[in-house]
Order: structure tokens, then sequence, then C-alpha cells
């Protein structure tokens, strides 16, 4: 059995064609800054993400109701993962 987080807002791409008049700039900035920690995670790791597309990044409400957002996708590991 696979358990996964539950991620109530769907992805970028269908949240934001439902959502296209109430996205405020806020709003995109939060989501772009949450990508790019993401981003930068996984690189510490030593992992390259294979498929940035809207739809591989995931929304949801954190305990503040503010919309965030999580990667999902194809994930590849570097050979700089295997050292250290």
């Amino acid at each position: 059995m696979l358990v996964t987080e539950l991620m109530e807002l769907g992805n970028l791409r269908d949240w934001s064609k439902l959502n296209r008049e109430h996205i405020n700039l806020v709003t995109i900035l939060r989501l772009m800054l949450d990508v790019t920690e993401g981003l930068g995670h996984l690189h510490r790791k030593g992992i390259l993400h294979r498929a940035i597309n809207p739809e591989n990044i995931l929304l949801y409400h954190d305990e503040e109701n503010t919309i965030r957002a999580k990667l999902a996708g194809r994930l590849e590991l570097t050979q700089r993962s295997f050292c250290c």
C-alpha cells in the first residue's frame, strides 16, 4: 500500500484555469518561492527534477489557509548523490 499526502487543490495547471480571475501577486510569488525552495532542496541532495511543469506542481492549504506548492514528478539521482 502506498500512502501519500493529500494535495486538496490539485495541480497548478488545473487550479490556475479555475481561479484565473482570483490569483494575486502575493499568491504567485509564494508559489514561486515554494517551487524554488523545493528545487534547491532536491539539488542539495543530488537529485534532479526531470519534469518541471504545472502538472507536477501540487497545491494545498497550509495550517494558516495559505495556498502552498510542492513538487511531484520524475526525479533522477545524479552521480553526486552517491558520494558522501
